[in-house]
Order: structure tokens, then C-alpha cells, then sequence
């Protein structure tokens, strides 16, 4: 599933960001707070179509979460930051024809009595058990036990084929409802929506590497999985970690004390004894989470925050180089981030050494035109016009 386009509005720094092309591999760059790392977040959520529990997860990360039991600040997530209010414009997530998005909108709703709810359809049954009636803001005093709430409604491909289109009601429509005022009142509408987004697998296979370590548990996982394919094996793998050090001979994922339940990856250099992939440096750890991450991501998408992190310039081509092939193999189309001059023309390079034609570097900046009055906005580069970055001085820090 290849996203041609994009358009991110009201989502917190960004009015209206617009990539008009996207590649298979997409790296951004630009200044600090340009948005960088946003685009990744909005592309989770789009990804997970507006799940729950990674909202919740977003927004614990960004500390925007009072204390172990909410409320949740989902005011972090619109531009201006300020509390619910009329009129205030929808999040909207997706390609330009809008028939592949996610928005997101505060609202206000009451509960239908039980006994007129219609509970014919499943997701009725699951999510909503009492009909919720969205109630205009001009109109809430007209009624008891107004609830406010951000309000999620998502379309694509995946939730108009049958049979799920004809469990949602639009029919091909997701929506939750996710009260922000306290944690408790739709605490159950959080874990069932998950549970139903994957149970119908309406979600897309959507693999982050932060800019730290991903935990050994989600690696071991991934690499458990990898004898199940036909396309990717073990030794692939061992192959692509040889791009930093050629004398590594195996790797294997095991318990490191007799009371660990936890599994590290052990590498063997040369002939030496094995021993915990951390001790080789961190460049192998990070091409690890690179490919294992990929392999995970078949079918949808890569999102990698600040590339460059423990792979040393010199090798960031060739890495380049392998995710491109990866990438055309599992289909996964590929979103990272940089800090780093070094990291853009290595990517440069990996692209003018490998076949893939469909990559794009798209800086993140602050429009110099008046009409635009400051908003952020992506500059595209094609493969073409990479040769000219060199001469441009484009800010990535």
C-alpha cells in the first residue's frame, strides 16, 4: 500500500501540509520544531486508524496525560493548543481525493436510552451499546448529561470491502468516540475499539524506530516470525548486519541469567565466543531495529525518527541502499527523519547506487510568502533534483 499523496490539517504545528508526491522512500528534513517528527505521529494514527490506545500512548509521550487516570489533553493535538470550542476545524489525516483519510473533531453527544438503541449491528453492540446522538454546541443546554468528547471518524479501502463495511454504521465508516474530560467513562470504548480494528484488520502494518532502542521482546518477536516467510530468511538478515561488520558468522536471540525471561540478540564475530549484539557498537544494534522493522512493516509503512542515529556516515549509503531493496520487496514505503547534512547525501548516493527511482527528500520550513502567513510547508526533491541539494543550502538543524 503505496500513500501517492498527503495532506496533514490541524494537526498541532501543521494549518495545511501538503506532499503532493510521495516516493517509496521519503526522508525529511529542516530545522528543530519544523514538524519532522509530527508527520510521523500523524502518520501512526492515520496508519492505526485513529486507534485508542495510541492516542493515549501519543499523548503520554508528550506528557499531555493528568496523572495515571486522565483526563487526556487532546488539545495538544490541534494547532492552536486551546480548549474544545465552537467551530473549532476537524484533524483531518489522508490523501487529497478524501477517500482515504482519518479526522478528528471535539464534540458533544448524549446517550440514547437503551430501550431506543439499536443494537443490530456489531459495532453498535461493541462500541457504542447505547446510540450516541451528537449534539451541536449552540445546543448543549437543551440537554441533560452532555458528554464532550473528540470525536474520530475514518474511511479507506480496507473498512469498505464486506463484510465490515456492513458492520459500521455509516456503512465503510469507522468512528469512536473518546471522552477527554476523565478516563473512566470510555475506558471500555478504547479497548474495544483496538480490539476490533485488529480483529478486522481494517489497520496497516505500521513499524516505528524512535530515536532510541526498541526493546529486545518486540525484536525477538519479529525475528521469530522471519521462518514463516518465503521471502526473507535468518541468514538475510545476518547479510545486511555484514554491511558494518563483514566477520559477523551468527545471531540468535537468547535469555541472558537463568531469571530472565527477557531474550537479548547475541552475535558470533569470527571465531570469537558470542556475545550481546550492545557490546559490537551501536551501529549494529541500530541496523538491526532497521531491518527487523521492516520485515514487520510488510505491507505498509516504515517510520524511522532521526536516521543517521548510531550509523556512521560512511556507511548510511549502503544502508540506504538496502532499505530501498527492501522496501520493493515487502512493498513497505519508508518515512524517515534527519538532523544530519551527512545523512542527506548518503542518502543521495544510496539512491544514484540502487534502481529505486521512487524517493523523495522533502524539507520542512516556514513559508517566506505573505499569503502563507509563516505556516510550515514541505519542499519536494525528486531523484532529479537531489543532484542540486548539494547546492542549496537547506537547514536541517
Amino acid at each position: 500500500m503505496i500513500l501517492k499523496n498527503l495532506r496533514i490539517k490541524n494537526f498541532r504545528l501543521f494549518e495545511n501540509l501538503e506532499f503532493k508526491r510521495l516516493g517509496r522512500i521519503n526522508l525529511l528534513v529542516g530545522r528543530n520544531n519544523a514538524g519532522k517528527s509530527t508527520v510521523l505521529e500523524a502518520l501512526r494514527i492515520y496508519a492505526k486508524v485513529g486507534s485508542p490506545g495510541l492516542l493515549k500512548d501519543l499523548l503520554k509521550n508528550h506528557d499531555e496525560v493528568g496523572g495515571d487516570k486522565g483526563p487526556f489533553w487532546f488539545e495538544g493535538f490541534f494547532p492552536d493548543g486551546s480548549s474544545p470550542k465552537e467551530g473549532k476545524t476537524p484533524i483531518y489525516i489522508g490523501n487529497f481525493d478524501e477517500d482515504d483519510y482519518l479526522t478528528m473533531k471535539y464534540t458533544h453527544f448524549v446517550l440514547e436510552e437503551p430501550s431506543t438503541a439499536n443494537h443490530g449491528d456489531l459495532l453498535g453492540r461493541l462500541l457504542q451499546r447505547r446510540q450516541k446522538i451528537e449534539v451541536d454546541y449552540q445546543d448543549i443546554s437543551k440537554y441533560d448529561s452532555v458528554k464532550s468528547s473528540l470525536k474520530i471518524d475514518a474511511r479507506n479501502s480496507r473498512l469498505t470491502q464486506p463484510p465490515v463495511r456492513n458492520q459500521l454504521e455509516p456503512p465503510g465508516i469507522f468512528h469512536v468516540w473518546v471522552d477527554y474530560s476523565s478516563f473512566s467513562f470510555d475506558e471500555h470504548d478504547y479497548e474495544v475499539g483496538d480490539r476490533w480494528l485488529k480483529e478486522h484488520k481494517v489497520s496497516l502494518p505500521c513499524s516505528y524506530v524512535p530515536t532510541g532502542l526498541i526493546s529486545s521482546s518486540v525484536l525477538a518477536d519479529v525475528w521469530d516470525k522471519i521462518p514463516t516467510r518465503t521471502d526473507i530468511d535468518h541468514q538475510q538478515v545476518i547479510e545486511a548486519l555484514r554491511l558494518i561488520n563483514p566477520d559477523l558468522e551468527a545471531l540468535s536471540f537468547q535469555k541472558i541469567g537463568e531469571n530472565s525471561s527477557d531474550r537479548v540478540p547475541v552475535v558470533r564475530i569470527g571465531k570469537v565466543k558470542s556475545e550481546p549484539l550492545n557490546r559490537s557498537g551501536d551501529g549494529l544494534s541500530r541496523l538491526l531495529q532497521l531491518v527487523l522493522s521492516m520485515i514487520q512493516a510488510e505491507g505498509g509503512f516504515l517510520l524511522i525518527d532521526e536516521f543517521e542515529n548510531g550509523l556512521h556516515y560512511s556507511v548510511q549509503p549502503r544502508v540506504w541502499q538496502l532499505l530501498m531493496e527492501l522496501a520493493t520487496k515487502l512493498d513497505v514505503q519508508v518515512f524517515a527523519t534527519t538532523h544530519s547534512w551527512d545523512c542527506v547525501t548518503a542518502f543521495q548516493e544510496g539512491i544514484a547506487q540502487s534502481n529505486e527511482t521512487e524517493s523523495m527528500l522533502f524539507h520542512l520550513g516556514r513559508s517566506a510568502l505573505t499569503s502563507d502567513q509563516g505556516k510550515v510547508v514541505a519542499t519536494a526533491y525528486d531523484k532529479e533534483e537531489l543532484e542540486l541539494v548539494s547546492q542549496v543550502n537547506l537547514e536541517v538543524r
